[in-house]
């Protein structure tokens, strides 16, 4: 939670200090630093990280720690052989993104960036495999602390957007030194010499496809840029975190799911029920929190954002609803990550960037950001149903329309009625307290009256949230009449 308001306050502060212009050419260079962890890291850390945590939950350690080491070794082969590379490239790079060499300084910060984040891609890896959650989480806080501290101290001393990059490379100095710590039990001891094939034909499917899927995935993002300029990817790139921000609650419960899939795997033990109540719940739990954040879109973007984004709230909504949508996805991609079928996901993603790169040629010139966020949301929709049906065919997932359909109708009735009473007030941000309050209750009124939530829903809705909040949660379980384990309301 922390975490999470600190990053927000970060993007809030740097949409108010910096020009749009520069918002524009800091996700320009994101984009670089996207498509070099694609290319050059090979897709290998997400090899390493299925037979590590595998091998370390089963308790094959020494056969885990052999794999590690042999990670960091990557690491340094592709940092040695990137950076320089990167280096030479970065006039002609900017020259095409800018017009001119102009931003030479901050192209060199993603560089060196991006070696820390090579080594934290692979070192990372024991967190999932010793499942130090907490230990993990509290690193990740006070690593985004310190960017944002960094960041801060620098923007409000006048140096402008480098400050961010510096953000960043500070942070990751922090997350490397408490990744080192945590990889002791991998780095120490003896391993045992097991084959890497394993590892390169596991990332090889999804290597083999990332360039034509990199480039596609960010047809949008650099279609803005081409098409529209620098400070409407200011614009869209904002609205992209921004509406990151309240999925942040789905994409929290994908580290936790995949070594608990990865275990069920390992132990002959996941099944139809275990993957279908894994989709039902974020369906239930994620549509109508972030279709209500949705229609909030307006009053949200007015308040912490400012006037430049005025009049951008529908593509936001957008992102954020097709957000609540995709992330039924993330049991579905787990489970087939546990079991190897990397090459279904490696279709997934040709299938969705073929999609986003059509419908972006087509949407982004008639309706502008609306346009480029709609081919985003369809685009993943489009994947869900290849990795869903492909998780269907095997046996593990049952499609139980009801469930869906009243996810989807208490979301509806919670868009609607918010939004009603937002323009019959004019979408006041004053009014925001009301409006987040109005249509919380009508979406638990209508839940209870249509029966979302079952008597053994109850302990396990219990468990979703923090220990603090557990009692406030049983409260108001009861309050609205929600069935117990009992029968009893």
């Amino acid at each position: 939670m922390v975490s999470n308001l600190l990053i927000f306050a970060y993007y809030v502060v740097i949409t108010h200090t910096l020009p749009v212009y520069s918002l524009g050419v800091l996700y320009s260079l994101n984009l670089v630093s996207g498509f070099a962890s694609t290319f050059l890291l090979l897709q290998l850390p997400g090899g390493f990280s299925r037979f590590v945590v595998g091998h370390f939950q089963t308790g094959r350690l020494e056969e885990a720690r052999y794999l590690f080491r042999r990670g960091l070794v990557f690491a340094s082969a592709i940092s040695a052989g990137s950076a320089p590379a990167l280096i030479v490239l970065a006039p002609l790079i900017t020259r095409w993104l800018f017009g001119s060499p102009s931003y030479l300084t901050f192209f060199y910060l993603v560089v060196v960036d991006f070696v820390f984040y090579t080594y934290n891609s692979f070192l990372g890896i024991a967190v999932s495999a010793r499942r130090i959650f907490g230990f993990g989480s509290l690193m990740g806080v006070a690593s985004t602390a310190v960017r944002v501290g960094v960041a801060f101290a620098l923007i409000f001393t006048g140096h402008g957007l480098v400050s961010v990059f510096y953000g960043w490379i500070a942070s990751d100095v922090l997350g490397l030194a408490a990744n080192l710590y945590f990889s002791r039990p991998l780095l120490v001891g003896g391993g045992r010499r097991v084959g890497l094939w394993e590892v390169v034909s596991y990332s090889l499917p999804f290597f083999v496809a990332s360039g034509l899927v990199v480039a596609l995935q960010n047809v949008d993002r650099l279609f803005v840029l081409k098409y529209l300029g620098t400070i409407s990817l200011g614009v869209y790139g904002t609205l992209l975190i921004a509406s990151n921000i309240p999925k942040i609650l789905p994409n929290s419960l994908s580290s936790t799911l995949f070594p608990a899939m990865v275990k069920f795997e390992e132990e002959r033990s996941l099944t139809r029920g275990v993957v279908s109540k894994a989709v039902r719940y974020m369906a239930m739990i994620n549509l109508p929190v972030l279709g209500l954040v949705a229609a909030l879109g307006e009053p949200l973007l007015h308040l912490f954002l400012g006037r430049s984004f005025f009049g951008a709230w529908t593509a936001f909504a957008i992102l954020v609803f097709g957000g609540g949508a995709m992330s039924l996805d993330i049991p579905i991609t787990q489970v087939l990550l546990a079991k190897k079928r990397t090459k279904v996901l490696a279709v997934q993603q040709l299938v969705s960037s073929f999609t986003l790169g059509s419908l972006a040629l087509l949407l982004i010139p008639r309706f502008y950001l609306d346009g480029a966020a709609l081919a985003y949301v369809l685009a993943r929709i489009v994947g869900f149903v290849v990795v869903g049906f492909s998780v269907y065919r095997l046996g593990l997932f049952s499609v139980k329309w009801r469930d869906y359909i009243e996810s989807l109708g208490v979301t509806g009735a919670m868009v609607a009625a918010t939004l009603v009473f937002e323009s019959y007030t004019h979408f006041s941000t004053y009014m925001l307290p009301l409006y987040v309050l109005a249509g919380s209750v009508l979406g638990l009124v209508v839940a209870r009256s249509i029966g979302l939530l079952h008597g053994e829903d109850y302990s396990e809705v219990l468990d979703f949230f923090p220990p603090r909040l557990r009692g406030f949660v049983a409260w108001l379980w009861k309050a609205f009449g929600f069935p117990t384990p009992s029968g009893n309301p």
